[in-house]
């Protein structure tokens, strides 16, 4: 099939066939890195990427390229299981880490990762990993029945950032470029707007879900209490406060979630609560580039007053209440309860 036209745009390698269309060669800058000295591990520096969305073509169309920064590294070899595994950390300008990627392998593969951790590639040659240029999202609980709610978090923000692999006792680090959407008419100032509102979003919905996960293991402890606690003497009085407490926690989580969800559909039947309406409403802001409306401005903080509301009442409930309770059942030989930790007020202190 004879070329007709050769061009590079935007370092990539465009070749014209003779009436059939036309090829794409992406990503030439990668070949003078892969010309210089390689031992054994190299990071190659990704050229400017665009803020765009997309998604797989379809049919007789083409194929889109993965979307995000393409993050190319050549590993000597693959790691072995004296070998600690390859870590990605994807950072800011300013060096602050935004995601952090691992090879490391799930022992359970239906478990959630946490936060900021994926799954990175380290095989012998050249890996490709594409970073979606977003933040991480709000914390997962497993079996939560949510609709709208993105899972992922926001995307960042034009810039410079940084990208460093470790593999081997070594380390590598290079700098690029996330570029605006060209055909956007969003301003910087609108598009930071967007991303704080995403963010204090995803915060609160993370301090939301820790406080479930720590209603629900408290729950637990307290049946374990009563079970102990069965056939003792004063059992009816530490049944009785017991099942109030557990029954007051459980009313703070039926707040918060619909606990009755537990299938896809089961919304149409039960009304969302608290942490699904924050969350869809991250859905709706976080599409397109625009500055967030006064409308879902006004609604964010009606939904975080009311959520802040069930949280004060969470813990006041592990506060005298848990302690009440776990005297009474000291003083009966029973083990003590673990009250649970507020991690969600770190994620509160650290986004201000």
């Amino acid at each position: 099939m004879p070329i007709t036209d050769l061009a590079v745009k935007d370092g990539d390698l465009i070749a014209a066939t003779q009436g059939r269309g036309f090829w794409i060669l992406d990503d030439l800058e990668y070949l003078p890195q892969l010309t210089q000295t390689i031992g054994a591990v190299k990071l190659l520096a990704p050229g400017p990427t665009y803020l765009l969305g997309g998604a797989p073509g379809r049919g007789a169309r083409g194929k889109n390229p993965p979307s995000g920064v393409a993050l190319r590294y050549w590993l000597a070899r693959k790691p072995g299981k004296d070998d600690a595994p390859v870590r990605l950390v994807i950072s800011d300008g300013k060096g602050r880490t935004i995601m952090t990627f691992t090879s490391k392998k799930q022992k359970d593969k239906k478990a959630m990762l946490p936060l900021g951790v994926g799954k990175l590639e380290a095989k012998e040659g050249i890996n490709v990993f594409h970073w979606n240029m977003r933040y991480p999202g709000a914390r997962r609980v497993k079996g939560m029945i949510l609709w709208g709610v993105p899972k992922a978090g926001p995307r960042c923000l034009p810039g410079r950032y940084q990208a460093t692999l470790h593999a081997f006792d070594r380390s590598e680090t290079v700098s690029f470029e996330v570029q605006k959407d060209p055909r956007s008419t969003a301003t910087p100032e609108d598009l930071a707007l967007q991303f704080a509102f995403l963010i204090q979003v995803r915060d609160k919905l993370t301090q939301t879900h820790d406080a479930i996960l720590g209603i629900r293991a408290l729950r637990t402890q307290i049946g374990q209490v009563l079970a102990r606690a069965k056939g003792l003497d004063g059992f009816a009085e530490i049944e009785e406060v017991a099942k109030k407490l557990r029954s007051d926690l459980q009313a703070v989580e039926e707040a918060l979630y619909q606990t009755k969800a537990k299938s896809p559909q089961d919304p149409l039947n039960f009304p969302i609560r608290l942490n699904n309406k924050l969350g869809a409403l991250a859905g709706v802001v976080g599409r397109g580039n625009h500055r967030p409306t006064d409308g879902a401005q006004a609604v964010r903080l009606r939904l975080t007053r009311l959520i802040d509301l069930e949280l004060e009442k969470y813990r006041k409930l592990t506060g005298p209440r848990l302690e009440a309770l776990d005297a009474l059942v000291r003083s009966h030989g029973i083990p003590a309860l673990a009250p649970p930790q507020h991690p969600g007020r770190e994620v509160e202190e650290k986004s201000k």
